[in-house]
Order: C-alpha cells, then structure tokens, then sequence
C-alpha cells in the first residue's frame, strides 16, 4: 500500500533525524509539544485500527479533510481584511453555538433523567424519549413510555403468577383439600 507512511517516514516528519555523530536529540518541552502537535495534526497516534480497510477510511478521511482544510485556507489567504475578519466572527459564532447547544442538551438531559426517576422508569429509555429543545414533547414521551412500561410490566407479572388447580379427586366433601391431597401437593410423606 503505497500511501501507508512507514515509521522511517513518520520520524523524519516528526523531526526525530539522526544527528552526524547518530547521538539522539534531545527537545526541550516547547519543541516536544510543537512536535506533538505535528504529528496529531497529521493523524499519527490516532485510533487503533481493527484491519488495513478501516485504516485506509480513516487515512481518506484525514486526507479529505486536510484538502478541505488546504482549500479553506486558501480561500482566506485571498479574502479582504473585512472578509477575513467576517469569516473568523461567524466560525466563532458557530462554535460558541455548538457549545450552548451542548449545554442546554446536558441540562434538558438532566431534567428529563429527574422526571424519569419520578415516574419509576429506568435511565434505559433516556435517549428515546429524549426531545431536544422541546421540553413538552419530552414529556409527552415519558408519558407514552410509562404507559407501555407499566404495561409489560404487568403482562410480565401475570405471566410468572400462576395459579394452581388441584386435580378433581383430591376435593373432600366440604370442598376443601382432603390431609391427604395437601401432603401430596406439599411434597410431605403421607401417612
């Protein structure tokens, strides 16, 4: 596979040459972690990788984004100083968006997780009644869930609750069980 990079190439990327003299370098902490921050940028020492093809995904997609990146950065080298500065506002924009949604989804989470524990229904059911930004429709969805949830439940219990018929020649004459039926039943020795 001629794209795989080898470990050779992957240290020469990294920066890690042999000096003249083949004695190692040494890096100070900044220039460790200006490294370290190559190499992920390049998408060494990410995942692990189950077999060739999902290496060879992964290795697409990293390079798919790098192109999209490379393409992106260009566009802005080109851009005004405004553009620029129009670009960088509405990336932050987006990002603190993406931040507060996060946000409000672990607080509606929570609530409904505490709603849920009030109506007696395991955390199991969370992410299907979850309704994000909706917290009427959530609850609509607990609603659903506990009926169907009381209802398997119920069948569940009257499913293992069986009763037990005496068989027709064990009756007394009262109508009772005779000693001698019940001992059978109870599993004692009759005398």
């Amino acid at each position: 596979m001629a794209d795989e990079p080898n470990i050779e190439t992957q240290n020469q990327d990294l920066g890690n040459q042999d000096t003249p003299n083949d004695e190692p370098k040494t890096f100070t902490q900044e220039e460790l972690n200006n490294l370290l921050k190559e190499a992920e940028a390049k998408g060494y020492g990410k995942g692990k990788f189950d077999t060739n093809k999902s290496w060879e995904k992964t290795v697409k997609e990293r390079e798919e984004l790098a192109k999209k990146e490379a393409e992106k950065q260009a566009q802005f080298a080109k851009m005004s100083e405004l553009e620029k500065a129009q670009t960088e506002a509405k990336e932050s924009k987006e990002k603190l968006q993406a931040l507060e949604d996060k946000i409000a989804l672990n607080e509606q989470r929570d609530e409904t997780r505490k709603l849920m524990k009030d109506k007696g229904l395991p955390d199991v059911f969370l992410d299907s009644v979850l309704v994000f930004k909706d917290a009427e429709a959530t609850l609509a969805k607990i609603g659903e869930v506990k009926e169907l949830f009381d209802a398997e439940v119920q069948k569940a219990v009257e499913a293992r609750v069986t009763t037990h018929v005496p068989k027709q020649n064990t009756a007394s004459n009262d109508g009772g069980l005779s000693e001698q039926a019940a001992r059978k039943a109870l599993g004692l020795s009759i005398k």
